[in-house]
């Protein structure tokens, strides 16, 4: 699957995936968009309470 991930973002998201987290957590939007398929990214202060 294609991700519009930069360099560092597709390394990060690289280990998430392989780690089988469930969320990725980033303050880009663009990012959340983009991995919404395969996970749920979130905010940091999305997850705070």
């Amino acid at each position: 699957m294609e991700y519009e991930l930069d360099p560092y973002d597709s390394i990060a998201f690289a280990i998430v995936e392989t780690a089988g987290c469930e969320i990725f957590v980033t303050r880009n939007k663009k990012n959340i968009k983009n991995i919404k398929t395969k996970m749920y990214g979130a905010k940091p202060e999305e997850l705070l309470d």
